[in-house]
């Protein structure tokens, strides 16, 4: 009983966490990422994944994007709102990332309870006690965890509705010039 309490605070406070995000990311980032991905070339696309793939545990931030983007050889000749629209669509599927690898914990935090219910109960109180702590400190680095990519996903987000605010009219010539 106590193990599903632990589960259910954690999903509590997942969604507690996500209700103080301060910023969600904009409904028109998603958009554009839906239709952009599929359209690009794939030499394009790679480098949205990889470097998405490269920022999964640190906090992305668009400057730093845009000067990397800046000197990649795959991608001279590109205008800054070219650019811009690549640092949208990498900061989107970092964000999806993170969901993702959010969903797995909580997911992963179920079946430990589950399988600890299903412990014999007849064990001695310094098995117990050991279980316990263990237990406790699993939870404190996975609720730090949590607060962590929660925290990341709430700055990509104002990053992400920052640089949308700068491409709002020219998503489709982005797209169009990213083909």
């Amino acid at each position: 009983m106590k193990n599903l309490l632990l589960l259910f605070f954690c999903i509590f406070a997942l969604n507690t966490l996500h209700a103080q995000v301060p910023t969600a990311m904009s409904p028109e980032a998603s958009n554009f990422y839906s239709i952009a991905m599929p359209a690009i070339r794939q030499q394009v696309k790679n480098i949205v994944l990889q470097t998405a793939g490269a920022i999964k545990h640190y906090t992305a931030n668009a400057d730093s994007l845009s000067q990397k983007l800046h000197v990649s050889r795959a991608l001279k000749g590109l205008s800054n709102t070219d650019i811009e629209g690549i640092i949208v669509l990498i900061m989107v599927q970092a964000s999806r990332d993170a969901d993702a690898e959010l969903k797995l914990m909580v997911l992963g935090m179920g079946r430990r309870n589950e399988q600890k219910q299903q412990e014999p109960t007849t064990a001695s109180l310094v098995s117990a006690g050991n279980k316990i702590r263990s237990a406790e400190e699993i939870s404190d680095m996975e609720n730090l965890k949590l607060r962590t990519i929660m925290e990341r996903k709430s700055s990509m987000a104002e990053q992400i509705n920052n640089v949308m605010k700068n491409i709002l009219g020219s998503r489709q010539n982005i797209i169009n010039n990213l083909r």
